[in-house]
């Protein structure tokens, strides 16, 4: 990714969502999942069985989710709760996924998946200012990290029986944090700072390893993905100039120096993209551009983003990627009647 100390303000970047390239042609049509009307963006992850799993707040703000098998979607299961934020969504590397979300008091509700059977929505416990953001740590093991009443993190852990105690993380953010896994057992988690600069930290399952500031100027929430590299992680922000961000940490010792630095993917985005990897050190992202509320899909194939090109459909929400395990990623986005589609590809 190329190398930037902050995210420009006022450039005007040659690919803002115009044209397109040839791998457009295979991405799939958008599929309709279902009638359900949803009331938040979704998240969805891939499961090692081969599934994904997709999980939404509904319109009496409680926890639906539906699985795709590689060829079709189940009907939106409610699995109850009182929701108030996006819900998180995770595979914990053993075949299962755990969805975590705000609920009304402030405290995180949770559902888990067993590869058949979900739980209800449960009531976790802490107190938080912003939905949860969660990754994968060792096999069978969540992170679940909020912003906490003071402004820092607390966070809990679920070893696939139980959570862990709420712990705070004594730090200052402005926004919802955002984990992804490493792949080595670790999850790396970001935020923007008072300052909108971006902070990030790193968790072995113990130990947090400390925050480093990685700088740039974020304009919406940050999401992290997987790298498909193992100890490498890719998180994207909205900038300044309204484009997609990237930047990577790229394994080693934990500092701001393994950071490769705030690079532009272009666009005119929406306040936040989704990202999933294709394949070792290759990824799509996907992101509603503001200019016309289609979906456009960037695409990074080991050396360099492609440039966006156009999917379309008449979105209003902010997309969710997972890869499929096979070359392939599936997004799902929410339309103008709050009802979600899906498009594979490339």
């Amino acid at each position: 990714m190329k190398r930037n100390s902050i995210f420009h303000c006022g450039v005007l970047l040659v690919g803002l969502l115009v044209g397109s390239y040839p791998a457009m042609a295979v991405w799939g049509p958008f599929v309709k999942m279902g009638t359900n009307i949803l009331n938040s963006d979704p998240s969805c992850t891939f499961l090692s069985t081969g599934q994904a799993v997709c999980g939404a707040r509904s319109l009496k703000h409680s926890l639906v989710v539906s699985q795709f098998n590689g060829t079709t979607w189940t009907a939106w299961k409610d699995l109850g709760g009182s929701l108030t934020s996006n819900p998180s969504c995770t595979d914990d590397g053993a075949g299962k996924a755990v969805c975590a979300a705000q609920g009304a008091t402030g405290a995180m509700f949770a559902a888990t998946f067993n590869g058949t059977v979900w739980t209800k929505a449960l009531l976790v416990g802490g107190s938080t200012t912003s939905g949860p953001s969660c990754g994968k740590l060792a096999a069978g093991n969540v992170l679940c990290v909020a912003r906490s009443t003071t402004g820092g993190w607390t966070y809990s852990v679920f070893n696939g029986t139980a959570w862990a105690a709420f712990t705070a993380v004594v730090t200052s953010t402005d926004s919802a944090p955002a984990c992804a896994s490493d792949g080595i057992g670790n999850a790396i988690c970001g935020a923007s700072d008072p300052t909108n600069a971006m902070i990030f930290n790193r968790f072995d399952g113990t130990t947090w390893a400390g925050f480093v500031t990685t700088g740039g100027r974020a304009t919406g929430d940050i999401s992290c993905s997987p790298f498909g590299i193992n100890g490498q992680v890719v998180c994207f922000a909205k900038g300044t100039d309204s484009a997609l961000w990237g930047n990577r940490f790229a394994g080693g010792a934990w500092s701001a120096a393994g950071w490769t630095g705030w690079g532009t993917l272009g666009g005119l985005v929406n306040p936040k993209g989704g990202c999933a990897t294709i394949a070792a050190g290759q990824m799509v992202c996907g992101a509603v551009a503001v200019t016309d509320t289609a979906f456009w899909v960037n695409q990074y194939n080991g050396t360099s983003w492609l440039g966006f090109g156009r999917i379309g459909g008449n979105q209003i929400g902010n997309p969710s990627c997972a890869s499929l395990g096979t070359g392939k990623a599936i997004c799902v986005v929410v339309g103008i009647a709050n009802t979600a589609t899906s498009t594979v590809g490339p």
